[in-house]
């Protein structure tokens, strides 16, 4: 037996190295964030990310019933770990497949976009927060940090299939100035653009330098950091006993979504909700909903 420990050991190991990473867990210490704190917005220093839509659902699915001929427990217990390092390998390289395929819809932009950086995004972006004046300063390298906080936001934009929606995914982390090390906020914003409708999306999107998707981008980006600053100066932290967890109907594009989650605010266009991970969701409220379903929260 002792001869099939150390390939069991190895391959344990190897499962550690080779398994997914994990979702970003959602991090709220309300008695480190100041009150009334002063975030100082920070971008990454590139040009912005914008791929195509692409569903993983089926990516490595299985094709058939695996078989783990083994003569020892040990020796079937080493098969199973190296058909799960092979799988999570395959299902890695497909799903980065599937991505560059799906990126072929954004593929017409790129030239457009370019030289859209991140200080351009957030210069638009801070004009339209919404949050209090003075509470959202962008970061300066060049220049001292009066902030409370430093609010880092990495958003990827995020465009369907058939070009009428825009999806932004934006992950935020609020730590203290020079102690990024010292998390006292981290959450994914997630926001969905309304549906966009032209005769020609393809030419619409690239007009004037791709003004309309300069501009989108950046109403997307500024919801995210009001959501964002918002719930991170809440008093306390979500308490998952005391969330109201329902199945909730929401517009994405042209499909109807449904999840499970908590409905934390709606008016007749759309609705915040709280994902079971924690994250933050704005959506469009589903095509058609009755006016009694549209009262605000």
């Amino acid at each position: 037996m002792h001869k099939h420990l150390f390939p069991v050991v190895a391959l344990i190991f190897l499962c550690s190295c080779a398994s997914p990473q994990k979702p970003l867990a959602y991090v709220h210490k309300a008695s480190s964030i100041p009150d009334n704190a002063v975030f100082a917005l920070k971008l990454p220093a590139t040009p912005v990310v914008y791929n195509g839509e692409v569903s993983y659902d089926n990516a490595g699915a299985p094709t058939g019933q695996m078989l783990y001929p083994a003569p020892t427990a040990g020796a079937f217990l080493a098969a199973i770990m190296t058909h799960a390092v092979v799988a999570d390998s395959m299902q890695s390289a497909e799903k980065t497949k599937l991505q560059d395929a799906a990126n072929g819809v954004v593929s017409g932009y790129r030239e457009t976009l370019r030289d859209f950086t991140h200080a351009e995004l957030g210069a638009s972006s801070l004009k339209s927060t919404g949050v209090a004046a003075g509470k959202l300063t962008l970061w300066n390298p060049d220049q001292p940090v009066t902030a409370d906080l430093i609010l880092e936001s990495r958003p990827t934009f995020i465009l369907s299939q058939d070009r009428g929606t825009l999806m932004l995914q934006n992950t935020v982390a609020a730590y203290p100035v020079g102690h990024p090390d010292k998390i006292v906020y981290q959450n994914i914003i997630e926001v969905v653009s309304d549906i966009v409708t032209d005769s020609d999306l393809n030419r619409y999107w690239n007009r004037n330098n791709g003004e309309p998707m300069k501009q989108l981008s950046a109403k997307l980006l500024a919801d995210s950091l009001r959501m964002a600053i918002d719930d991170a100066d809440r008093e306390s932290g979500p308490d998952a006993q005391n969330h109201a967890y329902q199945t909730v109907h929401y517009q994405q594009g042209a499909v109807e979504k449904i999840e499970r989650a908590e409905l934390v605010a709606r008016d007749c266009d759309r609705m915040t909700l709280r994902t079971l991970r924690g994250w933050l969701r704005s959506v469009p409220v589903v095509a058609g909903a009755s006016a009694t379903d549209c009262t605000s929260h």
